[in-house]
């Protein structure tokens, strides 16, 4: 038998003719709760009491309520769904009851070696600990891992003109080009469907947002050239018919543009462009429509950011800005 703490009150854990017992102390000190251990063995010895034996479940099972959860609550962003789908790739078929702070230890060890970043780890960890609590089942005692979130990428329009060149042209260098201009989300991009389009505008529902609220873009500018190609491009060949997507951006499948790494980094590399990600996308974005001059409650509106807080850590300042800056100043002292 042992014992441990669920927040402050402490737990017995147990195993009885292979059965695997769970139930609370009601006691907060771990000396009183031995006592009380103590205690419920002569009972048991004595025949005294009975034990109803632990339901147990798969972390399957976990997710599935923790699915149902969200849709109740609104929470099945593309987002959300795309990270139920990669824990249960991961863990699915686990018994929950048996996971250890070493098992989850070593996986972000292994994803760490595949050049997942800790944050992406850590929705993983949160992901699963919202199923454990969920379902009321102790979660291991881990500490989530530490993230860089400093945010210092952006690309130049050199540097994206380089990066372009060395995508595929498959309807992926479209999908860059659109997240460059409008400093849209991955995910989000990856779900626009031409039903979203709506007497000029591309009208992006609130569920499928991160913000929760409905993201409005104009066709305008550089997305009309875009959407004008990708319509050129809607439709693809299965093995005996052609088909029109319901996607706006897709490789020649008709499906939503997914898993990409590999060619990202291959662009970036060769575009002498270093370790940018994805994300850096959205960073040049806000970067580049403050310094156009736009509004800033203009700007927000096209990025889909919705606190003021957020969007001006995504302006990020550089050197040539504040060479600049310095400049201006001493020009403007000198009269």
């Amino acid at each position: 038998m042992g014992l441990y703490k669920r927040g402050d009150v402490y737990w017995l854990n147990c195993t009885i003719d292979g059965h695997r017992y769970q139930l609370s102390t009601d006691c907060n000190t771990k000396e009183a709760a031995k006592d009380w251990a103590a205690g419920w063995r002569r009972k048991i010895v004595l025949g005294e009491v009975g034990m109803a034996p632990k339901e147990k479940f798969t972390i399957g099972q976990l997710l599935d309520r923790l699915k149902q959860r969200w849709q109740m609550e609104g929470k099945m962003s593309v987002q959300n769904t795309s990270l139920l789908k990669r824990v249960r790739e991961d863990w699915e078929t686990r018994m929950a009851d048996e996971l250890t702070a070493p098992q989850l230890e070593q996986y972000a060890v292994r994803r760490r070696k595949q050049k997942y970043s800790n944050a992406s780890t850590n929705r993983i960890f949160q992901c699963l600990r919202r199923a454990y609590i969920l379902a009321e089942v102790p979660w291991p005692k881990i500490e989530l891992l530490p993230e860089d979130n400093r945010r210092t990428g952006f690309f130049s329009a050199e540097q994206m003109k380089k990066v372009l060149g060395h995508l595929p042209d498959d309807g992926l260098r479209d999908f860059v080009r659109f997240c460059w201009a409008t400093g849209m989300r991955k995910g989000e991009a990856a779900a626009l469907r031409w039903s979203f389009i709506q007497d000029g505008q591309l009208v992006v529902p609130a569920e499928v947002c991160k913000s929760r609220r409905p993201h409005v873009l104009p066709q305008a500018g550089p997305l009309a050239e875009i959407i004008e190609r990708r319509k050129a491009a809607r439709a693809f060949k299965t093995s005996d018919t052609t088909q029109l997507s319901e996607f706006l951006f897709h490789r020649g499948d008709g499906l939503p543009i997914a898993e990409f790494r590999k060619s990202w980094k291959t662009a970036c590399t060769q575009a002498g462009c270093g370790n940018m990600i994805f994300h850096d996308l959205r960073r040049s974005a806000v970067r580049d429509l403050v310094r156009a001059g736009v509004p800033q409650s203009v700007a927000m509106s096209i990025s889909g950011h919705r606190t003021v807080a957020v969007f001006q850590r995504y302006d990020i300042v550089a050197a040539e800005d504040m060479k600049e800056a310095l400049e201006k100043t001493a020009t403007y002292r000198a009269g």
